[in-house]
C-alpha cells in the first residue's frame, strides 16, 4: 500500500514531524495539506499541487473532496488517508 510506504519514507527522512504538525486528527491533517503544498510551491516553482477540502456529515464522518490537475493519483491519496488513521 503506497500510504504505508509514504509514511515510512517520511519517518526515515525526518519529515514525519512536519506531517505531525499538520494536525492531531485526520480531519485537521487533511485540511492543512493545502498550506503545506503552498509552502512547497515556494520551493518548487511550477509545482501542480492537489487541493483537499473536508466536509463533515451529520454522523461525524468526513467527505474528502480531492482536486488535482494530475490524473491517476487518487489511489495514492486513498492509501495515505487509510494509513493516516493509524498515526
Amino acid at each position: 500500500m503506497f500510504g504505508r510506504s509514504f509514511f515510512d519514507f517520511c519517518q526515515d527522512s525526518g519529515y514525519d514531524t512536519i506531517l505531525q504538525v499538520l494536525g492531531a486528527t485526520t480531519k485537521d491533517f487533511l485540511q492543512n495539506l493545502d498550506a503545506l503544498h503552498d509552502h512547497l510551491a515556494t520551493i518548487y516553482p511550477g509545482m501542480k499541487a492537489p487541493s483537499f477540502r473536508c466536509s463533515e456529515r451529520l454522523d461525524g464522518s468526513l467527505i474528502l473532496h480531492y482536486y488535482s490537475e494530475r490524473e491517476g493519483l487518487e489511489h495514492i491519496v486513498i492509501g495515505i488517508v487509510k494509513i493516516r488513521r493509524y498515526y
